[in-house]
């Protein structure tokens, strides 16, 4: 069952009038925020995992662009294949839940004398964290991608989260929930590494672009 909008609102609401600590109240927001985010484009990741596979089956020259590919998925699937995977991906915000509190941990580890953190050491904080929270929810991408690629007919049963992780171990094994994480964690140290220097050049051109103009 997935959770409605109003309730993850109305559980960020009840999170904020507590008296949690700090790395809590961050870890339990990104999760709500996550959450709702989440739902709402979950089509948009089924989407791209069927033009990045069509490949596979043969399907390259049929759905070259995103609107088409909706529309035959729509046409032979039904509404429902765009929901594929949710609870895999529902289940990957555990990655924001260990991310927050390893990045203020080595925040606070980090800090100066004077409690400021230089830009290269918030960038550090968060590429380490960001690596070790990643490696440890890594299998669940798997999952998600082996139940987005499913094709299923109208009608037909939806490929479910326990069912495709033992089809996974079935094929692969252990080893199959943890295919190519070096890859991934490259990725991602260079996405977020980019997503700080921009942040932090914004946080320092934007009072100049005020004063200019």
């Amino acid at each position: 069952m997935v959770p409605s909008q109003s309730s993850l609102v109305q559980a960020s609401v009840v999170l904020c009038r507590t008296r949690a600590p700090a790395w809590a109240i961050h870890a339990g927001s990104s999760v709500l925020a996550g959450g709702m985010a989440d739902v709402l484009t979950n089509p948009l990741w089924v989407i791209r995992t069927r033009l990045q596979t069509n490949a596979l089956r043969g399907e390259a020259s049929g759905c070259s662009s995103m609107v088409a590919e909706a529309r035959r998925m729509y046409a032979a699937e039904g509404g429902r294949a765009f929901f594929k995977g949710l609870k895999a991906t529902l289940l990957g915000l555990s990655h924001t839940a260990l991310q927050f509190p390893i990045y203020e941990h080595i925040k606070q580890q980090w800090r100066d004398d004077d409690g400021s953190l230089s830009t290269v050491n918030l960038m550090g904080a968060s590429a380490i964290s960001k690596v070790a929270a990643s490696t440890a929810t890594y299998p669940h991408e798997v999952i998600r991608a082996r139940m987005q690629y499913t094709r299923t007919d109208i009608g037909e049963r939806m490929p479910t989260l326990t069912g495709t992780f033992r089809a996974v171990i079935a094929q692969s094994g252990v080893r199959g929930t943890s295919k190519q994480p070096p890859l991934c964690c490259v990725r991602l140290c260079v996405c977020k590494t980019l997503y700080v220097c921009f942040g932090v050049c914004v946080v320092f051109v934007m009072p100049v672009f005020e004063c200019k103009y």
